[in-house]
């Protein structure tokens, strides 16, 4: 972003940065230059107020919140609460899963303004507040956006103008599909609240499930076309539902599919696996995924795919390496340390779709005998 376009942006958010109520707005929350930001994870309002008597001064305000001068969001934050809210741990979690994947986030609030809990925002301060968030939306070029909860979905409509396909059916069931939609023809998501108390532990699975659809988004928001109604544009749904459904019908649970083609294929011979013998157990976890044989006494773990950069990094159990000795010879299969299993790493697809389709012949076999 040009150094003309930071100071537009900058001299639109001084104007609106006027304490109401005693309080300073909270504009966002993040640890780069905010124009450098590419994805903004947008919640209802801020739980702590930050008090003018604490810091009076609007440049130091400002330098905190552009990170410069000594001076950086999360130090402010740390200086002027007493605190952490049980959300901002959560915030905090959410922010690290989106840039471990590579995205600078900014986090920021439909009403940019603070109260214990969203409905005791004063309504000077949401006016306010939303007015920043409009020009937040407008003028960092952000490429995707996450909205957290069904509140903030329904502010996230109002403030922009726009008709949102039921928000809060988006957050009722982790185990459905994500649904992906479009503003500006940028791809926006809705998942359930990371806010106290609404917040459920199982969000953690369903963002992850998430990511791949931001990530892989690129061309069908060329292709999407906004219907505009006078003032107000309708948020669509990208592509079919059809597309949609397909795309997640990987074990590889976002990171793992953002690793690289060989990751991604590899993940999909594992699905296939599992769709073959559906007693088997899939646990996935943020960087790793495994499939184990339920057993008595034990649970026995079958394969385990490790995200490494473009690399599929593969534990295969020896008793379905056995069945296939002529493509594991050929294939890198070298010992580990778990003597259980065989790894296999390697980034040219063609290899690793060999390997996964010889690997799910000998499940197949293993488990009929």
């Amino acid at each position: 972003m040009s150094q003309p376009d930071t100071a537009v942006f900058e001299k639109a958010i001084s104007e609106l940065i006027v304490p109401t109520d005693g309080y300073w707005p909270r504009p966002w929350f993040t640890e780069h230059d905010p124009m450098s930001c590419n994805l903004l994870l947008v919640g209802a309002s801020s739980a702590k107020p930050f008090a003018v008597a604490s810091l009076p001064e609007k440049g130091e305000f400002l330098d905190a919140h552009f990170n410069r001068n000594g001076s950086s969001c999360r130090a402010l934050y740390d200086r002027l609460v007493d605190a952490p809210s049980r959300t901002r741990r959560n915030i905090d979690r959410a922010m690290g899963l989106l840039e471990e994947v590579g995205w600078r986030v900014m986090q920021t609030n439909v009403t940019c303004a603070s109260a214990p809990v969203d409905s005791a925002v004063s309504r000077n301060a949401r006016k306010q507040g939303t007015e920043i968030f409009r020009v937040i939306v407008e003028r960092v070029p952000w490429k995707a956006m996450v909205v957290f909860g069904a509140g903030a979905a329904k502010r996230f409509g109002k403030a922009l103008r726009i008709t949102i396909p039921a928000p809060a059916d988006l957050m009722v069931e982790l185990t459905a599909e994500p649904r992906l939609t479009s503003f500006d023809g940028r791809p926006v998501l809705f998942i359930p609240t990371l806010a106290q108390p609404g917040y459920r532990s199982t969000v953690w699975p369903y963002l992850e499930r998430c990511i791949p659809l931001l990530s892989n988004s690129g061309e069908s928001m060329k292709s999407n076309s906004l219907r505009v109604h006078a003032s107000r544009k309708e948020i669509v749904p990208i592509g079919s539902e059809e597309r949609i459904g397909k795309k997640m019908n990987t074990v590889s649970v976002v990171s793992l599919v953002l690793g690289g083609r060989a990751v991604k294929v590899a993940a999909e011979g594992l699905d296939l696996i599992r769709k073959d013998h559906p007693e088997l157990v899939l646990e996935p976890g943020k960087s790793q995924v495994s499939i184990w044989l339920p057993l008595k006494g034990k649970n026995d773990r079958r394969f385990r795919l490790v995200r490494s950069g473009q690399k599929a990094d593969l534990l295969i159990h020896r008793d379905v390496v056995a069945r296939f000795p002529e493509t594991a010879d050929k294939s890198d299969l070298v010992p580990h340390t778990n003597e259980d299993l065989f790894r296999f790493f390697e980034d040219n697809e063609r290899k690793v779709r060999e390997i996964m389709s010889a690997a799910r012949a000998a499940m197949n076999s293993l488990m009929q005998n």
